[in-house]
């Protein structure tokens, strides 16, 4: 089980329904109060529990007689294919059950014993991770972690927008050490639609993934990026590191969303791209997907249509295919509200020969597509279709297949 990240709060609350299954004939359903006071879960906790039987609010202290008694859901439980995860059922000494994964009930026997007629050795107390609720043992090294996390999260806090100095470090919830870049226009994945952004990167990983050419880390340099204009942290150093110039610098470089496109251009398919499209050919998908190609020297994202377009319809032969294909969008680079550049797709308006019947890119009627190209083969659509390679100007490129 992963012990990560446990919130041991100070006070819980148990709702209840009555169960025949249980010791005590009441199964609970347990949320806890976090440090601002706020009830978490506290919606599905109302309409699951019996409001007929009276809530029980306690403090989650060290507790001991625990005692487990069945397995519950799961598959041999189940009528259907939607089984409910399978749990175990532990009996709370203060006079009804709960339901633990097992996951938990496993790392409860590694850390402790359990003994007949006696039931679960130690005291326990009820921890959080995520929205899950674990049985944690005080005996295990996980216990005094998950204190100390607990007593981190409670003392971090919005942090105010004068409070962000380039430079420094901070840490939030999840532990992370980030260093603040400063407010800058930020994209997103797709490298469109960019936004002024309050910018903070994983210091970690500020050397883990050096940009090569066979591999995608800009996307990796994203997950490690924190953009957000009310971090809930704490700031761990008063003055900015002496390395943040060549820092920032070296960041700017090796990611293309904080950089502004400058030019797209085509490039064909290589042998060996075209042979892994043949090789994994489908019914649905590979030679069919949207791709981008060019005419009149502007560059287009294409789709297509064909007459298997059914999933459970037959398989064609690759060979024995026709497709036909419509100039779907325009490819361009266009200034945005904020007047930067950003690479973007615009709707045709050429590809529909009637507008007013044009209701998906589905439906069957041939007759609404103005298409150009018809009764293409697979080949022929593979000798069509083309990357499209977008520049930005710190001189990193980005390539997009549809």
């Amino acid at each position: 089980m992963n012990t990560d990240k446990i919130v041991i709060p100070d006070t819980i609350r148990a709702g209840f329904q009555n169960r025949d299954d249980t010791y005590s004939g009441k199964l609970a359903y347990v949320i806890y109060q976090d440090d601002k006071g706020k009830w978490r879960k506290e919606a599905s906790w109302q309409s699951w529990k019996d409001d007929k039987i009276k809530p029980q609010t306690m403090k989650n202290e060290p507790t001991s007689g625990f005692v487990l008694n069945r397995d519950v859901g799961g598959v041999r439980q189940s009528y259907g294919w939607d089984a409910r995860i399978e749990k175990v059922r532990v009996y709370d000494p203060r006079g009804f059950e709960i339901e633990i994964t097992i996951p938990n009930m496993l790392f409860i026997l590694q850390e402790c014993t359990s003994t007949k007629g006696k039931g679960l050795e130690g005291d326990f107390v009820y921890g959080w991770q995520g929205t899950s609720l674990i049985l944690m043992p005080t005996t295990c090294k996980e216990y005094i972690e998950s204190q100390t996390y607990t007593t981190l999260v409670s003392e971090l806090k919005p942090l105010k927008i004068k409070e962000l100095v380039p430079g420094c470090l901070y840490t939030n919830k999840g532990q992370e050490k980030l260093m603040y870049l400063g407010k800058m226009t930020f994209r997103n994945y797709t490298g469109k639609l960019p936004k002024i952004q309050h910018v903070f990167f994983d210091v970690a990983f500020l050397d883990a993934n050096a940009k090569s050419e066979d591999d995608d880390s800009d996307y990796l340099l994203w997950r490690r990026y924190k953009a957000c204009a009310g971090l809930v942290g704490k700031r761990l150093t008063e003055t900015p590191a002496p390395e943040f110039p060549e820092v920032y610098e070296k960041l700017m470089k090796k990611t293309i969303f904080a950089a502004n496109p400058v030019s797209l251009s085509l490039v064909p398919l290589s042998k060996e791209e075209k042979q892994k499209i043949k090789s994994s050919y489908s019914t649905r998908h590979n030679c069919l997907q949207p791709s981008f190609t060019e005419k009149n020297g502007v560059i287009y994202r294409y789709s297509c249509q064909t007459d298997d377009r059914c999933i459970f319809g037959p398989h064609i032969p690759y060979n024995d295919r026709k497709v036909d294909v419509y100039l779907q969008s325009i490819a361009s680079i266009k200034p945005n509200e904020a007047n930067l550049p950003e690479f973007v797709l615009e709707e045709n308006k050429e590809i529909v020969t009637d507008q007013s019947s044009w209701t998906s890119r589905y439906s069957s009627n041939y007759s609404k597509y103005k298409f150009e190209y018809t009764g293409l083969t697979n080949d022929q659509l593979l000798d069509l279709k083309r990357n499209l390679v977008i520049t930005y100007d710190n001189g990193l490129t980005r390539t997009r297949s549809y």
